[in-house]
């Protein structure tokens, strides 16, 4: 969480708003502890990112820079 808020240069009280793309991008993320994303592992599919969201520039920025794996 430290890693992605890091990312985020926003003012506290916009965070909030951030709040279901980080869930997403957590519960989609591959964990080094889990060799895969927790979605899979509970839902056994990998859900689709919404199109609003990947082409949100938080989105892009997180992505290229490394701190998300989505497969």
């Amino acid at each position: 969480i430290t890693q992605l808020a890091n990312h985020f240069h926003t003012e506290p009280h916009e965070w909030t708003s951030l709040l279901p793309l980080v869930a997403f991008l957590i519960r989609n993320t591959v964990h080094s502890s889990l060799n895969d994303t927790p979605s899979r592992l509970v839902l056994g599919h990998q859900p689709e990112a919404p199109d609003a969201w990947t082409s949100a520039p938080e989105f892009k920025r997180l992505t290229a820079d490394g701190v998300l794996g989505l497969t």
